[in-house]
């Protein structure tokens, strides 16, 4: 890339190409952009944001029938605290390689690692995240509609669980572990539950067998998913996971066989196989790794 960055968003265009959108540096937090070109094995640097922005999330959405890129939330600067927290949204345009501010959220919030989930009808749910001072993890949702570029806040959860949420078979979408707290008694979580989009209401599905953060979650054929490694913590407490644990529909979490390494931070991709890749990921000693295993349901 033509910068260095951390804690950036990266979107796969319907084009094949890839957004690398804000992040941070050793100097400052960012409002440039870029894209590359998988053809020609290239990047090329489009207009910046409006804001710059690191710890923020994106998802891919139709607007007027053009596909773009939302950008959410976020923190504009070294402190996560506010003014430096953002609830503004901005969408980028491919063709125009161009940004503008659409709707901002209800709240100011940022994400450790943001899972924000595309519905069925193209509209965008954001869950949780941080805000501060001191530094707090939220319950309130909302929805961001593409056709009036407007969030409306939904139900809020029922429980502390907002780590990595995943659209799930007939329209139910499932966040499970995270933190909850504010600093510093801020805990790893093992609660999980589910929000049905036809009502827009939250429904608890049961605790994991162990609290976990910064685990990887997978929806399996099946209507099942996997939450795979893991912190068992919170602020200044490590205990990398290698367990594994399986949701399955009227039965719960099930545990399921465990990683060779203890690892978090990873991540995970389901394969035209069925099976599942991990890669990379730390521990609580700081190392990074560059080892990845397969899971085979």
């Amino acid at each position: 890339m033509h910068v260095r960055r951390q804690n950036h968003t990266a979107t796969l265009l319907p084009s094949g190409r890839v957004l690398v959108a804000g992040g941070s540096n050793e100097q400052s937090v960012l409002a440039s952009t870029e894209v590359y070109d998988p053809a020609t094995g290239t990047w090329k640097r489009p207009g910046e944001m409006t804001t710059p922005r690191q710890a923020h999330a994106a998802a891919l959405v139709q607007i007027g029938g053009s596909p773009m890129v939302l950008v959410i939330g976020g923190t504009s600067g070294s402190s996560d605290c506010p003014p430096c927290i953002q609830s503004s949204s901005e969408l980028y345009e491919p063709k125009a390689g161009s940004w503008s501010l659409t709707g901002s959220m209800s709240l100011a919030r940022y994400w450790d690692h943001a899972s924000p989930v595309r519905l069925p009808d193209e509209s965008v749910l954001v869950v949780g995240g941080t805000t501060c001072c001191g530094y707090s993890w939220i319950n309130e949702a909302e929805i961001y509609s593409p056709v009036t570029q407007t969030w409306t806040v939904t139900s809020p959860k029922n429980t502390s669980a907002q780590g990595p949420a995943a659209l799930m078979p007939g329209g139910i979408v499932l966040v499970a572990g995270g933190d909850a707290g504010t600093q510093p008694n801020v805990r790893s979580v093992a609660a999980s539950e589910r929000f049905d989009i036809s009502t827009g209401s939250w429904l608890r599905v049961g605790k994991m067998s162990i609290a976990r953060d910064s685990m990887s979650l997978t929806i399996l054929a099946g209507r099942q998913a996997l939450v795979a490694g893991g912190n068992n913590g919170g602020w200044g407490i490590c205990n990398a996971q290698s367990s594994a644990e399986v949701l399955t529909p009227q039965v719960g979490w099930q545990p399921t066989g465990s990683m060779a390494t203890a690892r978090f931070g990873h991540v995970a991709v389901l394969l035209t196989d069925g099976t599942v890749l991990v890669a990379g990921g730390t521990d609580c000693s700081g190392a990074v790794f560059s080892s990845a295993e397969m899971y085979q349901p």
